[in-house]
């Protein structure tokens, strides 16, 4: 009867309170009034007088120009408006009634939580637009303080909440990653993990099991390394039944053993300890043994008569008793069971237990031959299975759908994006192009210019060892002709004038000495060219050295007469010559062979081979001594030829010269 009396009494003083003269309340009694109605309000439980309080308050409160008051406590009976008496209509009407006073609120957080429970009120009526727009005004009204981060984030995971009621998952995951990050960076451990968790539950209902996994994994691995373990039991069974989905059985029975110990380690008393050892007793009738399924049921049995347990874990234990009797083959107690859960599990909405107990009473009735309640049941399991079938196609589709429709938004997006960068670089591009163009040019114009300047440098030195080849080669032919002509001339005269005297031992002397000068006269200059021609020579100056040294010399020598001029046959002379003094000299060799063809008339082929302890020719030619090899290389070049050494090791070495005849 207390509690009668003081609604009444205070029922009282609100009547005498608002019966006085307008124009004699003070400052003081408007206050009082304000504070009569605040306790009214907090106590009433009627409906109508609730509302009623609430509409005096509100106008009273905007008379004294305490909107800020008014606000804060409309937004906090919003809440009352929700859970008590759940009418969202009534909490539209006092929302708005604030927003046409909006001018005179200057938190920011105020204005944005007018907004939000307007939100709130649209979603609980399933106006899930009007839900949205309202959702979007409160987040661009929340301010950037620590307070508003809050509320703003609150907004944000309404928007989310909204756009799965929508089927837009897409943009819903994005609203509540956003919302999370807010969570986070204001260290609210609690609803961070519970979005990101709520995410992972989005991924699971459209079939992404592999990414709610992955997610799952992630949330488990930063509550243990925060050592906090709030929900950490649901994520491990979340992670289980995502298991099962892809058909990893090993995973699934895993994570269900972790759940059970880690609740039975929370000492948590929220009665859900029976359902976890149900849902392992569950895997057992699936994947395993009878007797292990037995054995786990009897333990969740005891537990749910020791310690008490939540509707939830009773029908989920009934259930599975269920299916275990019928498999158990006790096909009655089974149907039992069966039917007085579904009666239960009907009043709750639990649309995959009802689906899973019709099909489970259909099949009992099967087996008793009983097709007229058979039918019945099996009805009732194809219908909700369409409707869960349906609801997850259409969530599947939608997904797919907007993030097909997502992902040209950003396709076009960036191609725009592309276009205006396209358009800004094109003047550096250009700029850049001509500045490389122009380096470009100009490092060609600098190395063909070195290049003119190389082979004129190179033309004048060819020329100039030309030259100086042709003056050697008359300088020999002078001193040739001239110890020929002279010193020989002189020592005939002496050897005609011994001959007369007869002394033979002198006679031998100058013999010798006029036949070292005829050879000295050779080798200076082949006067033999003029007399009997290029292949003769060449003859002669193999017999010659074949003769006068150890090694074997012979050669193949086509008749390449006429086809010269003098200074090709003088080089190509001195070519052989000094290639094979070379190898007498150097090569160590037994044998050496020379080779002379005439090819088609056009050009002549030499190849000159020993069976020596060869050379490195790059080695020979750098070195300063190397006069020889230097020598025959601009006598080839003399001939516009081209000159190559093949050199092995102990396997001789070959020479081949190519050079035209023109």
């Amino acid at each position: 009867m207390k509690p009668i009396k003081a609604f009444y009494l205070c029922l009282f003083l609100s009547y005498q309170i608002f019966s006085v003269n307008k124009n004699s309340v003070s400052t003081t009694t408007k206050n009082l009034k304000l504070k009569t109605l605040d306790s009214l309000i907090n106590v009433t439980k009627n409906v109508k007088s609730f509302k009623d309080f609430t509409l005096q308050y509100i106008n009273l409160a905007f008379k004294q120009n305490k909107h800020s008051i008014a606000t804060a406590k409309i937004l906090k009976l919003c809440s009352r408006i929700e859970v008590e008496f759940n009418d969202p209509d009534f909490a539209i009407l006092l929302l708005n009634k604030l927003i046409t006073h909006k001018k005179k609120i200057k938190d920011t957080y105020l204005l944005g939580g007018i907004y939000q429970k307007k939100a709130r009120a649209y979603y609980d009526k399933d106006n899930f637009d009007k839900a949205f727009n309202n959702c979007d005004i409160s987040i661009k009204n929340y301010g950037n303080t620590r307070k508003d981060s809050i509320y703003k984030a609150d907004a944000i995971f309404l928007k989310g909440q909204i756009l799965v009621k929508s089927n837009n998952f897409i943009e819903a995951i994005k609203n509540y990653e956003i919302a999370s990050m807010y969570y986070e960076n204001l260290n609210d451990l609690a609803y961070t993990f519970f979005i990101k968790t709520a995410i992972t539950s989005i991924y699971s209902k459209i079939g992404l099991n592999e990414i709610a996994i992955e997610k799952l994994l992630d949330i488990i691995e930063k509550k243990i390394f925060l050592k906090y373990t709030i929900g950490l039991t649901s994520n491990y069974y979340n992670l289980a039944i995502n298991y099962r989905e892809i058909d990893n059985i090993e995973k699934y029975k895993e994570n269900l053993d972790k759940a059970l110990i880690h609740k039975k380690n929370s000492k948590s008393n929220d009665g859900f300890i029976p359902y976890y050892i149900t849902a392992i007793a569950q895997y057992y009738l699936q994947y395993g043994t009878l007797e292990n399924a037995k054995t786990y049921l009897n333990y969740a049995a005891s537990e749910i008569k020791v310690n008490k347990a939540n509707v939830i874990s009773i029908d989920f234990f009934n259930k599975t008793k269920s299916f275990y009797l019928f498999k158990n083959n006790k096909p009655q107690k089974a149907l039992e069971l069966a039917k007085k859960t579904l009666a239960e599990i009907e009043k709750k909405g639990d649309l995959d237990a009802k689906k899973e107990l019709n099909k489970l009473i259909f099949d009992i009735y099967v087996s008793k031959n009983d097709s007229k309640n058979a039918l019945k049941h099996y009805q009732s399991y194809a219908q909700i299975k369409d409707s869960i079938a349906n609801i997850n196609k259409i969530s599947v589709v939608n997904y797919y759908q907007t993030l097909s429709k997502k992902e040209k938004e950003e396709q076009l997006k960036n191609d725009k994006i592309l276009l205006l960068k396209k358009n800004n670089k094109t003047k550096k591009q250009l700029l850049i192009s001509i500045i490389i163009f122009t380096i470009l040019l100009l490092i060609i114009i600098y190395l063909y210019w070195n290049r003119l300047i190389f082979l004129k440098e190179k033309k004048m030195q060819d020329r100039f060892s030309q030259k100086l080849l042709l003056a050697q080669e008359e300088q020999r032919k002078r001193i040739s002709k001239d110890l020929h002509d002279g010193l020989g001339h002189s020592l005939l005269l002496i050897k005609n004038k011994i001959v007369s005297i007869n002394d033979t031992s002198i006679e031998k002397l100058i013999n010798d000495a006029i036949e070292e000068m005829r050879s000295i006269a050779r080798v200076l200059y082949p006067f033999q060219l003029k007399g009997i021609g290029i292949t003769s020579a060449l003859d002669n100056l193999m017999r010659k050295l074949d003769k006068n040294s150890q090694t074997f010399i012979f050669g193949d020598i086509d008749n390449i007469d006429n086809l010269l001029n003098v200074e090709q046959k003088v080089n190509l002379f001195r070519v052989v010559q000094e290639c094979l003094s070379n190898i007498i000299k150097h090569a160590k060799a037994n044998s050496a062979r020379v080779t002379l063809k005439l090819i088609e008339n056009h050009h002549i082929y030499i190849i000159i081979q020993d069976n020596g302890i060869g050379f490195n020719y790059v080695e020979k030619l750098n070195e300063d001594k190397s006069l020889g090899l230097k020598t025959l290389n601009q006598r080839v070049d003399f001939l516009k030829g081209s000159l190559k050494f093949s050199c092995s090791k102990n396997k001789g070495t070959v020479i081949k010269i190519l050079f035209p005849l023109k």
